[in-house]
């Protein structure tokens, strides 16, 4: 948010529905707004909060259809969204959508070389105030229009919107075939996967144990034969860096595969023997954060503003000598330890910089540093050299669009068959797919899926509804890219939500028949429980 006065603002264009919203300061702490009269209760994934609520023009779409007759300027197609019209495929996909039942019939008008044809567009879905057409064309990327039918009577609409009969110039977002369009993912939580060294480990708890247990990348090579034969087309590695967790997520070196899972030369094998037998690999990039481990924050702590580092992170201090001696001589003591051993006031006191989740080990670097952006080109290139096909960013939904869409223009760059997968909570189709990353993690799909088939809490009507709203604003191969979920690191096994087969295996199978890229989280293809 930018700040005026004593005020702080941001602007975001959002089309009609209710939005819920809250504001987080830098330690996580959640505010309603004060001025909004109205709440409402958010449940994610079992965890359920209030957060105000925000009617964007519902009011106005009830009153144009209490009010009748048809209102040009209620009808959307903006062919600045790939979603509105795009080509893939050889197909020419084109959307409008208008109040609902003002529109008997949408027909497409194609202006080629041999004059102008016409399509009869298909009324794909509705909702509360809207009918959605859609019309899939074997055509070309060609100069259209649209041709209304309200009440019998024909009214064109064009570029310059209704009445209008001028062509809309042919879309400009044109996408060629790619690997990850379609394709199958199998999640591997290296730690825990194989070649651990101790074969007698048994846990006595579906918990998995905060500690590291020693599954390596040789581990991962061995079961290459397994992965392939289930026909996965991927397989997605949470992180291998050097790092002072057993999951990986407090990287201390970007650039170096952590010892205990092995070298660089066995991930060079790993790569080469997942492509030998059809698969890519993805790593997992943290770019949000790093540990205090990580040599940039220790020479920020060592020589506080004076160090050339200092802009690279998020401090909320303006120099080191601010903050209290007995604070920082216990972050250097958790240093010195390797960020292993978090000190027991750590879980009371506030960090003095911005964090992920007030987590001292996870250090926010600023995402508006010409360093920080230089840096992860590093560590893209670095890594795309040994032949990976492509990066999930982790907590992709807390990073600027300005720094995503930086490294998806640079990874594109480097190689446009490499895919950049981002990490979503909530609300997917409110991200700017195609233009910031290739495709995100469809914890909304999950969620629905898990609330129809598990759950029972909702119908087929409300399920196929809601998955329509996320697809319509998306062009169809970003559509088909959706990483789909049912499971992963962060969640409860699926197992867990139900003891009834047939629930999972239904909920499985239609998550390989909707629109995306499913994914299984290891082990989940067998009933496992735990991490």
């Amino acid at each position: 948010m930018s700040r005026r006065g004593g005020w702080g603002y941001i602007e975001i264009p959002l089309w009609e529905g209710i939005y819920p919203y809250g504001f987080m300061d830098e330690h996580y702490r959640l505010y309603l707004d004060p001025e909004a009269s109205e709440t409402v209760e958010v449940d994610l994934d079992g965890y359920s909060f209030h957060l105000s609520k925000a009617s964007i023009g519902g009011e106005i779409l009830q009153a144009a259809l209490e009010e009748g007759g048809l209102h040009p300027e209620h009808i959307i197609h903006d062919e600045r969204f790939p979603g509105f019209a795009h080509h893939y495929l050889g197909y020419l996909i084109l959307r409008l959508s208008t109040l609902k039942g003002e529109v008997e019939e949408v027909y497409i008008e194609i202006k080629g070389n041999d004059g102008v044809k016409r399509y009869a567009a298909e009324k794909v879905f509705s909702d509360k105030f809207r009918d959605y057409f859609e019309g899939v064309l074997k055509e070309n990327p060609l100069p259209y229009r649209f041709l209304l039918k309200s009440s019998g009577k024909l009214l064109s609409y064009g570029f310059h919107g209704a009445g209008d009969e001028t062509f809309f110039p042919p879309p400009s977002c044109i996408s060629k075939d790619r690997w990850w369009i379609g394709s199958t993912y199998y999640l591997i939580f290296p730690d825990s996967f194989s070649g651990l060294p101790d074969k007698s480990l048994q846990l006595n708890s579906y918990t998995r144990p905060r500690r590291r247990l020693g599954g390596t990348l040789k581990g991962i090579i061995e079961k290459l034969p397994y992965i392939s034969g289930l026909g996965f087309d991927a397989i997605y590695l949470t992180p291998i860096y050097e790092a002072a967790s057993y999951h990986r997520y407090d990287v201390v070196d970007h650039l170096e595969v952590d010892p205990s899972l092995g070298t660089k030369e066995e991930f060079m094998q790993l790569v080469k023997e997942a492509e030998r037998k059809g698969m890519h690999v993805v790593l997992d990039l943290v770019a949000h954060h790093t540990s205090p481990c990580f040599e940039f924050f220790r020479d920020c702590i060592n020589k506080g503003r004076h160090s050339p580092h200092w802009e690279f992170y998020r401090f909320l201090v303006n120099d080191v000598a601010e903050v209290d001696e007995e604070i920082l001589k216990r972050l250097n003591e958790f240093i010195q330890g390797g960020c292993r051993f978090p000190h027991k006031h750590f879980s009371s006191e506030l960090p003095f910089y911005e964090t992920f989740a007030n987590n001292w080990g996870m250090a926010k670097v600023n995402h508006y540093s010409r360093d920080v952006k230089k840096y992860f080109i590093e560590v893209l290139s670095f890594w795309t050299r040994f032949g990976v096909g492509g990066f999930r960013v982790d907590v992709g939904n807390a990073l600027p669009d300005s720094f995503l869409e930086f490294l998806y223009r640079s990874l594109k760059t480097m190689s446009e068959d490499k895919v950049l997968i981002i990490e979503t909570n909530y609300g997917i189709d409110q991200y700017l797919l195609g233009k910031i990353a290739d495709s995100a993690m469809n914890y909304d799909l999950r969620n629905l899926v898990i609330d129809f088939f598990i759950r029972k809490r909702t119908n087929a009507y409300t399920l196929a509804q809601s998955l329509m709203k996320i697809y319509w604003k998306f062009p169809l191969y970003v559509s088909n890219s959706l990483y789909n979920l049912l499971g992963s690191h962060d969640t409860p096994r699926i197992i867990e939500y139900s003891k009834k087969l047939d629930d999972l295996i239904n909920a499985y199978a239609f998550l390989y028949v909707v629109y995306g890229s499913p994914s299984i989280y290891y082990g989940d293809e067998v009933g496992l429980r735990g991490g």
